[in-house]
């Protein structure tokens, strides 16, 4: 993938979850901090079986209300999403604003990472752990 295509769609993805997050954040206040039941993942819609990523939105919520024990208990990807939708978007202007790339050599760096099995096999095993604590717990 090209830079302009990696920030491009980067940004994108970031500026939807920074929207999704402020309405069901904002729906959370209207509703005073109780949970809202709003169920979006299509698997779970269909099989009836969470995800791994279920509660994401859920545990970045409560990260913003400063419940850190919740938003773990919620999804603990929750902490990394909200650090990459902060941090991303901003690495990237910073990119595009002194033509650099940075962002995109990081990017690359990391796939190459992922790509080895001593990291490939913890990361998938670690995301399968989640599943199998969203299905115990959401079902």
């Amino acid at each position: 993938m090209d830079r302009r295509r990696l920030y491009i769609l980067v940004l994108s993805i970031t500026l939807a979850g920074i929207l999704w997050t402020g309405y069901h954040l904002m729906g959370q206040f209207r509703s005073q901090g109780e949970a809202r039941g709003t169920e979006v993942c299509l698997i779970r819609k269909t099989t009836g079986v969470p995800c791994p990523s279920c509660g994401t939105t859920q545990a970045i919520n409560y990260i913003l209300l400063g419940d850190l024990r919740e938003a773990l208990l919620a999804n603990p990807l929750g902490f990394i999403m909200l650090l990459a939708m902060a941090a991303f978007p901003v690495w990237i202007i910073t990119d595009l604003a002194l033509n650099k790339n940075s962002f995109f050599r990081f990017y690359h760096y990391v796939e190459c990472i992922f790509r080895k099995k001593a990291v490939a096999i913890p990361a998938i095993l670690l995301i399968i752990a989640i599943w199998i604590w969203n299905i115990i717990k959401l079902t």
